[in-house]
């Protein structure tokens, strides 16, 4: 007990008790392999600090195969300890870097396939979707209405009020449909002042119903 005492820590002497205690549980339950133990614990190094230590311990019996003593070597894995916890820091900064990374494709993704201006979805992705929209309508049999808008006398707007204006009307033509663009809808910006609206399971009759009444709601 006093070289226990001397040489481990409070934390790492209570820890080898029980490893000890369990396997003398399990020896007694006839479990002979509990004579063998292995744990990692801290000791106190002859310089005043702790070092980490492996611990293999052997249940020592005697010759009516009961314990009387235990045989216990000890060996410095500090250095590997801390191979471990660079090796751990390093996975850590590796799993951020690579969401990082994730984060990132995701907005290239939706930066190649959304108008920078107005937030919309571009040519490519409509014309990628529309390919893809018509087969499944024909597939399955129901309507698909296809809505094209153009700001009149845009270049009027432009010429008179400059670039940025005109980016605030198309900007605004944006923000008064979105409302009520339905989910399932495709909503693109087809070049400079024109939209396409894709509308699946949509008969013509509504949508041309649709299309007046955003046509008048741009106008207002």
């Amino acid at each position: 007990t006093q070289d226990m005492n001397f040489s481990l820590t409070p934390e790492s002497r209570e820890k080898v008790k029980s490893v000890l205690q369990a396997s003398l549980e399990r020896l007694a339950k006839g479990d002979q392999s509990a004579r063998y133990a292995t744990t990692e614990i801290e000791q106190p190094h002859k310089n005043g600090g702790v070092v980490s230590t492996e611990v293999v311990t052997t249940l020592l019996l005697d010759d009516a195969g009961q314990p009387y003593a235990v045989h216990g070597i000890t060996r410095d894995i500090s250095e590997r300890k801390a191979v471990q916890l660079r090796l751990h820091e390093i996975n850590e900064q590796l799993r951020f870097k690579l969401e990082e990374i994730e984060k990132l494709q995701v907005a290239l993704q939706e930066q190649a396939i959304r108008d920078a201006l107005t937030g919309c979805f571009n040519r490519r992705y409509f014309d990628e979707t529309l390919e893809r929209e018509l087969s499944r309508a024909r597939r399955e049999g129901y309507p698909l209405a296809l809505l094209m808008l153009d700001l009149d006398h845009f270049k009027q707007i432009n010429d008179t009020y400059g670039h940025q204006a005109g980016d605030e009307a198309l900007k605004m033509l944006v923000e008064t449909l979105k409302p009520d663009i339905r989910q399932e809808d495709v909503f693109c910006r087809y070049g400079g002042e024109e939209f396409v609206v894709l509308i699946p399971r949509m008969p013509l009759a509504i949508a041309a119903d649709r299309a007046e009444r955003w046509r008048q709601m741009i106008a207002d």
